[in-house]
């Protein structure tokens, strides 16, 4: 217990302020000692997955690392795709597993599993600690551990580590009178003295002094700048940063809608929403290529600016802290190692004339914009499309707002106009999955604004015992459901000509009813039949609780739909 009791104290005086506890048995010393810190928030969630995808989202929210707590076991690996999300999102989580002690590994023990490395090379850092002994020593080592741990969840690449305690039975408290004396020892001031929050600017990733002759930008006249998913803390930092590149090169932006640009309209004149749309007339392909392309942040959403981008393959430097190497194209890359503000530095801080090449971006982009706008306004049944058309047009300003994979994120990509609500996007797109959407919004939205989840049914589907939470989320989410009876994104890949094998085993038809399963969690669930009752919900959220807007479409319809529209855009020039 005293074990769990300096674990806690020893995170606490590091900063770190939120635990998720998962219930068990074998995780009992870790559950009471946090449970028991008053500097450290602590909720309840039952399955493991969910509470893995609900710090996943508390830790975007608030870009400090979110503590998980489980029992050992296949309770342990359950956690998994959080922790792969995690690691390829740099985000970061620290992860305390419970474990069975040395001489009950390898003998069949009960809820015993391998937990070694369980997860891989996923980690930023893992650690086996040694099984609790009643030693001033041991706690020493403890204290320093977890001051490691915690560290290198952001340090130099932001992502999750894992620590796994050992513990031996009894695990409940019990009067042990040589405890007494050790537990004086380390509660006395000096020995948790040396300990106060990390500071971030130790760590800080400067480019390289010459960086600015190596990179040579000014020299090419048809230039873009590409920035794509990116989870930002500080928006309106980041979009004058991006602006004052953007000014001194005279470049356009391509912004994905997965960064907050969208959303900061007027910190930038040179950005451009709609590529996904007008990059698909080859003519303008042809027209928009560039000499050179610079790429801030992950790989972008749309698969129509990566193609093209991967077909002219000219040279591009990628700007990322983190050493990975974040192009899977395998194109002309330079990786450039730097935090995105010592690399604005480099550049003049006046604005040059603006280009005819970049005239040329925004003139397609605005006419895109304006062809979008009045077809939206025409437009009358419940078209998917348009759901992320609404949101950027009448969501409350700087909502939180987490975005679905598959369908929702891609009409995003292509519908969610320009604006200066300042929305400040979420997502999980470093695997892309569909695990644990309900989860990451919850996460998001707990002692957050009131928050907006955009998810499809079978995304929302899978992941319903993030619902558990709504009866202890402080805070609100208002979950948006498009209900398309499966993955319809299916019917808009290749996969969609052979129809014999495509309905059944990839698109994968529902007929669940979502109304009684949000009536099962006493959840509300709206079902509106037009456009207006759908703008009425989102225009002002509930300051409490959790409530669902159940969008029931017409996959054919909105199939056939959605390529004609997007056809028309594209080629009406």
């Amino acid at each position: 217990m005293l074990w769990g009791h300096v674990a806690a104290e020893t995170l606490s005086k590091l900063g770190l302020n939120f635990a998720v506890i998962s219930p068990g048995s074998r995780s009992a010393p870790l559950t009471i000692g946090f449970t028991q810190n008053q500097k450290i928030k602590s909720i309840t969630i039952l399955d493991e997955r969910s509470a893995g995808f609900f710090g996943l989202g508390k830790s975007m929210q608030s870009n400090t690392a979110v503590l998980l707590i489980c029992s050992s076991g296949t309770a342990t690996a359950n956690l998994y795709p959080a922790v792969i999300e995690a690691s390829l999102s740099n985000i970061p989580l620290l992860i305390f597993t419970a474990d069975r002690p040395g001489e009950l590994q390898e003998c069949h023990a009960p809820q015993t599993i391998n937990q070694k490395k369980i997860f891989g090379n996923y980690t930023r850092w893992q650690i086996d600690l040694n099984t609790p002994k009643a030693e001033i020593n041991a706690f020493r080592y403890l204290r320093q551990s977890l001051m490691h741990a915690l560290s290198r969840t952001k340090y130099p690449s932001p992502g999750p580590v894992h620590v796994n305690f050992p513990f031996r039975d009894p695990l409940v408290p019990i009067k042990d009178e040589k405890i007494y004396t050790l537990r004086e020892k380390v509660n006395k001031s000096n020995f948790y003295s040396h300990i106060s929050p990390l500071n971030n600017s130790l760590y800080t990733i400067t480019p390289n002094i010459d960086l600015k002759k190596r990179l040579k930008l000014y020299l090419y006249k048809k230039g873009i700048i590409i920035i794509g998913p990116t989870i930002v803390q500080n928006c309106t930092v980041f979009s004058k940063c991006i602006a004052s590149i953007a000014y001194s090169l005279g470049w356009p932006v391509i912004t994905d809608v997965l960064n907050p640009l969208r959303n900061f309209k007027d910190e930038n004149q040179y950005l451009i929403c709609h590529y996904d749309i007008f990059l698909r007339n080859e003519n303008i392909r042809k027209k928009l290529k560039p000499d050179c392309v610079l790429a801030i942040g992950a790989l972008p959403t749309s698969k129509i600016l990566s193609e093209w981008l991967t077909k002219i393959d000219v040279i591009t430097y990628l700007i990322n802290k983190n050493y990975d190497n974040w192009d899977p194209y395998h194109r002309r890359v330079c990786h450039v190692y730097a935090e995105l503000n010592f690399f604005e530095k480099i550049f003049f801080k006046k604005q040059i004339k603006l280009p005819s090449y970049t005239k040329s971006w925004l003139n397609y982009d605005k006419k895109i914009s304006l062809s979008i706008d009045r077809l939206m306004k025409k437009q009358n049944f419940l078209f998917e499309g348009k759901i992320p058309w609404i949101l950027s047009k009448f969501l409350p300003t700087h909502t939180p707002f987490h975005i679905g994979n598959s369908m929702p994120i891609r009409d995003a990509e292509c519908f969610w106009r320009s604006n200066n609500k300042q929305i400040i996007p979420n997502f999980n797109r470093g695997a892309n999955g569909i695990d644990g959407t309900i989860s990451s919004g919850m996460g998001m939205a707990f002692n957050n604004r009131p928050s907006v989840l955009l998810t499809g049914d079978l995304s929302f589907l899978h992941d319903t015992n993030g619902l558990l939470v709504s009866k202890e989320l402080q805070g609100s989410l208002t979950i948006i459901v498009i209900n398309n009876q499966g993955g319809r994104i299916f019917n808009n890949l290749p996969i969609a000509k052979f129809n014999f094998i495509c309905e059944r085993y990839f698109v994968t038809p529902q007929n669940i009813n979502i109304e009684k399963l949000a009536e099962a969690y006493s959840i509300p669930c709206y079902v509106p039949k037009k456009w207006i009752g759908v703008v009425s919900h989102i225009k002002q959220l509930p300051s409490l609780g959790v409530k669902i807007i159940l969008i029931n479409t017409n996959q054919k319809k909105d199939i056939t739909f959605r390529k004609n529209i997007i056809k028309k855009l594209a080629n009406n020039y």
